[in-house]
């Protein structure tokens, strides 16, 4: 079978298809940072639903997409609906897409919460690094880059594992492996 272009070749990036639409976007990897790229939304049939207008565009997931307006350093990102309007005003420094009800987001690019889908912070905006939800469980660190102590929260933004983990904290089978003096060890069922 020879395969033939639904959509045809047009744009100078593209995403996969989530929740039915795929981002697309027309630019240079320079213009990524610098805020010139442009990019929209097009539909399983090429239909650009969602004009090229943002900076940045990241998958939709459960009707929801997070975008970006402006560079690197001064934009600011909010989340649309399929129509393209802002459910979320462009109000945070960087976020990521919404995974088990909460988005990571921070506002000043430097402390991280998570925000529901009205954009309140749920889980105050305190933590140097975190990592998504998955299976009820973030990782969160506190400290400087190069030395992070890592811990695990819950929906409730509740210690479920102080930060004590040089690395990051991987939860698996009720397991969660942490590693505390150079060594890894594992924490039974953390609740």
């Amino acid at each position: 079978h020879e395969g033939v272009f639904v959509i045809a070749p047009k744009y100078d990036f593209a995403n996969e298809f989530s929740d039915d639409y795929a981002a697309v976007g027309m630019g240079e990897v320079v213009s990524l940072e610098n805020g010139l790229a442009q990019f929209g939304y097009v539909d399983k049939t090429g239909v650009l639903v969602i004009p090229l207008q943002f900076s940045n565009a990241l998958d939709f997931n459960d009707g929801l997409a997070v975008v970006c307006i402006g560079d690197d350093k001064t934009g600011k990102c909010g989340v649309i609906g399929h129509d393209g309007k802002y459910v979320i005003s462009l109000r945070f420094a960087s976020m990521n897409p919404f995974k088990e009800g909460l988005a990571k987001a921070s506002v000043d690019d430097r402390k991280w919460g998570f925000i529901n889908k009205s954009g309140e912070f749920v889980i105050p905006a305190k933590f140097d690094a975190a990592w998504d939800f998955s299976g009820d469980y973030a990782g969160v660190a506190i400290g400087e880059k190069d030395h992070f102590k890592w811990g695990l929260i819950d929906k409730k933004g509740d210690y479920v594992v102080k930060p004590i983990s040089e690395e990051q904290i991987i939860v698996s089978e009720g397991m969660a492996a942490v590693k505390v003096n150079g060594v890894w060890g594992f924490i039974s069922k953390p609740k």
